[in-house]
C-alpha cells in the first residue's frame, strides 16, 4: 500500500510544469514542450516567426475593436439620430427614440446569433474566405449605415453590420489557436478579449468626441 502511494506521487508532475493533464515542461531539462507539435511544412503557422504571429494577433484584435466600435459607438448620438429620421422633438419623441434603439439592439443580437452561421462556414471553407467576405461586407454595411436616409434602410444596414461583425467573435479565437502554441495562447487571448471590451467603451468615448462638432454619420 505504502509503495503504491510512493509510486503514484513520483508520477505526479512537478509544480509549474503542467496545465491540467498537459505537461508544459520537460521535468528533466525544464524545456518547454511545444503543444501542438509543429510540422515540417514552412506554411504551418506554428513555424512562422514570433514577430509575424504577434503582428497577426494584433491585427485580429484591432479588427475586433473596430467591429464593436461601430456596434456601440453611435449610441451616444441616439437623440441626434432620432431627430434626423423623425424631425424635431414632438409628443411622440420618446416612442421614436425607442424605435431608433432597435438600430443598436438588433446589431448586438446579430453579432451573437451570427456565430451559429459563421462557425460552420469557417470549419467547412477555411479561415481566409470568411475573413475576406465578412470584413469586406462589414465595411460596405458601415458605409451604407453612414449614408442611409430612411429608418428602414438604416435598420437593415445595422442588422447586416451586426451579422458580419459577428464573424470576428468566432474567427478571432480560432486564429489565435491556429498560430500560437498552448503556452502562448493565454497572453494573446487576453489581448483579444481586452480589444473586444475596449471596442465598446472606446467606441462610445471616441464617438462622443467625433460628434461634438460633426454629424453622427461621421462615426462610420
Amino acid at each position: 500500500m505504502t509503495e503504491s502511494l510512493k509510486e503514484s506521487k513520483s508520477e505526479e508532475p512537478m509544480q509549474g510544469t503542467s496545465l491540467g493533464h498537459l505537461r508544459l515542461r520537460n521535468i528533466e531539462t525544464n524545456e518547454i514542450i511545444l503543444i501542438p507539435t509543429p510540422s515540417n511544412d514552412p506554411n504551418d503557422p506554428l513555424n512562422w516567426s514570433k514577430t509575424r504571429r504577434v503582428y497577426l494577433a494584433l491585427l485580429v484584435s484591432l479588427a475586433m475593436f473596430f467591429c464593436n466600435f461601430l456596434a456601440a459607438g453611435p449610441t451616444v448620438s441616439i437623440m441626434s439620430i432620432t431627430q434626423d429620421f423623425y424631425g424635431p422633438p414632438g409628443p411622440a419623441f420618446s416612442k421614436e427614440i425607442a424605435k431608433v434603439a432597435y438600430f443598436f439592439t438588433t446589431t448586438a443580437l446579430l453579432q451573437g446569433v451570427g456565430n451559429l452561421i459563421w462557425m460552420p462556414l469557417l470549419i467547412k471553407y477555411g479561415r481566409r474566405p470568411v475573413y475576406i467576405v465578412s470584413f469586406t461586407c462589414h465595411t460596405g454595411m458601415a458605409a451604407w449605415a453612414g449614408g442611409a436616409t430612411s429608418y428602414a434602410s438604416e435598420l437593415a444596414a445595422r442588422i447586416l453590420l451586426g451579422f458580419f461583425a459577428g464573424a470576428g467573435e468566432c474567427i478571432g479565437p480560432v486564429t489565435i489557436s491556429d498560430i500560437f502554441f498552448l503556452h502562448e495562447r493565454g497572453t494573446f487571448m487576453a489581448l483579444y478579449t481586452a480589444s473586444l471590451s475596449a471596442g465598446v467603451s472606446g467606441g462610445i468615448i471616441l464617438s462622443g468626441l467625433i460628434t461634438i462638432n460633426l454629424s453622427w454619420r461621421y462615426i462610420y
